[in-house]
């Protein structure tokens, strides 16, 4: 770590210690660096996680940020 860095590290440290609390956000690309993938395929890890949603609303990876079952069509011109 260069000096740099360290003040960096160093300056979060200090704003973690005095915030109240700390709110992380992560998107699937922190699943995917556990080698989770089921955001991806519709394979058996998709199905073990999503199966019962997946047979009841037809929700297929990609689908899944829009919640809408395939084959149902959005109104409003989308």
């Amino acid at each position: 770590m260069n000096k740099s860095e360290y003040s960096n590290a160093e300056f979060l440290l200090e704003k973690i210690r005095e915030a109240d609390a700390v709110l992380v956000g992560a998107a699937s690309g922190l699943s995917a660096a556990d080698g989770r993938r089921f955001w991806y395929e519709d394979d058996e890890e998709f199905r073990k996680v999503f199966g019962p949603f997946r047979d009841k609303y037809g929700v297929r990876p990609h689908s899944m940020r829009s919640i809408i079952p395939t084959g149902q069509k959005m109104s409003g011109g989308h």
